[in-house]
C-alpha cells in the first residue's frame, strides 16, 4: 500500500445512521506456556461463534480494512451475556472516506431478535449481516442510507490461537491477514454512484467468559495491509500491568512464523493525537531473541467514543463501568526477524494500520 489518506482527527465530523435500542448497545460496550520462534499451530482457524457461558461474556469479530480508493472500513460484530437475558448482538462500524470523513453504522438486538445459524457461522444483526461460510466471507451492510457488500475468499490455513500465552479466560485468532477483498459502496448524499472497491483485510476472533474489561486493559494491533507481506503483531495489557505480545507472519494464508519470545518498549505520543488519557505511543520498540526492530506510528486518522452515540442517562451510568476508546491509524514497521536459531535475520518493512483499543484510559507511565 503506497498511497496515504489524509491525516485528519474529525472528531465533530462523523455521520452516523443509527436506529438501535440504546439499552441493549450500552450493555454490548461494555462487557463484553509461551511459544518459542518457529512454525505456528497447524490447525485451520475456526470463524464459528464459541458463545462461552457466564453472565458477563463476550465475543467479537473484527474486521478491518483498506482498499485503493483511499476508503477504510471497520466493523465490529459482537455477541454478549450481560444484561438481561443473553446473547444479545450489537454491530458497531464505520467508513473513512478519502477525505477524512467518517461515516458510522449500528445495529443492536436481544437474543429473540437477531439470527444465528446452526452452524454459527452466518450473523444477521438487524441489517447488518456477517458471513463466514467457505468459499466466501462476506460483509453486507444493507442500510437506507448506507449498503456496502465486501467479500473475500479465507486463505488462512493455521492460526495460533492454540498456541499462545494469553490471560486466563482471554483467547483470540486470527481469520485473515492483508488477503485480497473486494466490494462496492453507496452512501447517501456523499457516495451517489455505486463506487467498486479493491483493497486488503484483517480479520480476528476474540472471545471470553469473563468481562473483557477484568482482563484487558488496552489492546495495540499491528495488521499489514500489503500483499504478499501479512505482518500481524499484537501487545495485551492487562489491567494490573502485566504484558502479553506476540508477532505472526502469513504467506499465502499460510502462518509460517509466530514468537512471543521478545519485548516492547513504548515512547513519545503518536502524531496529531495528543490525548493524555489514552496514551497512544509514536514508537514502539522489539527487543528479543527472535525480533528487533520498530513501528512507528505516523499518525492517528480515526479516534472514537464508543458510548457517545448513546443517549443519556445511559452514557452517565455506563461510564462508572468503563470509559473505552478505540483509535486507528497508520504505521510503518522495520523488523529483523529470526525465523529458526542458526538462520540469519531477514529484515520486514513496510506500512500497515493500527488499532488501539483501550476498555478504559491508561495514561503514560512517568519515568
Amino acid at each position: 500500500m503506497t498511497d496515504q489518506i489524509p491525516l485528519l482527527l474529525r472528531f465533530g465530523g462523523s455521520r452516523r445512521f443509527v436506529k438501535v435500542g440504546a439499552f441493549i448497545l450500552t450493555l454490548c460496550l461494555l462487557f463484553g506456556a509461551a511459544p518459542d520462534m518457529g512454525q505456528a499451530h497447524t490447525a485451520p482457524p475456526d470463524p464459528s461463534a464459541r458463545l462461552p457461558e457466564g453472565d458477563a461474556a463476550w465475543e467479537y469479530w473484527d474486521l478491518n480494512a483498506v482498499f485503493a480508493t483511499g476508503h477504510r472500513v471497520s466493523a465490529r460484530f459482537m455477541i454478549t451475556n450481560f444484561g438481561p437475558g443473553s446473547q444479545s448482538a450489537v454491530v458497531l462500524g464505520h467508513v473513512t472516506l478519502p477525505n477524512g470523513e467518517i461515516v458510522e453504522w449500528e445495529n443492536g438486538r436481544k437474543k429473540s431478535r437477531w439470527l444465528l445459524s446452526d452452524d454459527h457461522r452466518r450473523l444477521d444483526v438487524g441489517r447488518s449481516h456477517l458471513y463466514l461460510d467457505d468459499p466466501t466471507y462476506v460483509l453486507d451492510i444493507d442500510k437506507e442510507e448506507l449498503r456496502m457488500t465486501l467479500s473475500f475468499a479465507p486463505k488462512q490455513k493455521n492460526s495460533h490461537d492454540a498456541d499462545l500465552t494469553l490471560p486466563e479466560g482471554y483467547q483470540t485468532q486470527t481469520l485473515a491477514v492483508a488477503q485480497p477483498m473486494t466490494g462496492s459502496l453507496w452512501i447517501a448524499g456523499i457516495v451517489e454512484e455505486e463506487t467498486p472497491l479493491n483493497g486488503f483485510v484483517s480479520l480476528t476472533h476474540s472471545w471470553g467468559s469473563r468481562s473483557e474489561g477484568d482482563l484487558a486493559l488496552r489492546r495495540f494491533e499491528l495488521l499489514s495491509m500489503e500483499e504478499d507481506n501479512g505482518l500481524e503483531m499484537v501487545d495485551l495489557t492487562t489491567p494490573d500491568g502485566a504484558r502479553f505480545q506476540w508477532l505472526a507472519i502469513s504467506e499465502k494464508g499460510e502462518m509460517t512464523f509466530l514468537t512471543q519470545d521478545f519485548e516492547i518498549a513504548m515512547e513519545g505520543r503518536a502524531p496529531n493525537y495528543r490525548s493524555k488519557k489514552f496514551w497512544v505511543p509514536e514508537k514502539l520498540i522489539l527487543t528479543g531473541s527472535s525480533v528487533n526492530g520498530a513501528v512507528h506510528m505516523t499518525g492517528v486518522t480515526v479516534s472514537q467514543n464508543p458510548l457517545k452515540v448513546l443517549p443519556q442517562p445511559f452514557r452517565f451510568l455506563a461510564s462508572f463501568k468503563s470509559k473505552p476508546r478505540r483509535v486507528w491509524g497508520q504505521a510503518t514497521f522495520e523488523l529483523d526477524i529470526k525465523t529458526s536459531a542458526d538462520a540469519p535475520p531477514v529484515r520486514k518493512t513496510g506500512a500497515g494500520l493500527a488499532v488501539v483499543t483501550f476498555l478504559n484510559p491508561a495514561k503514560k507511565p512517568k519515568k
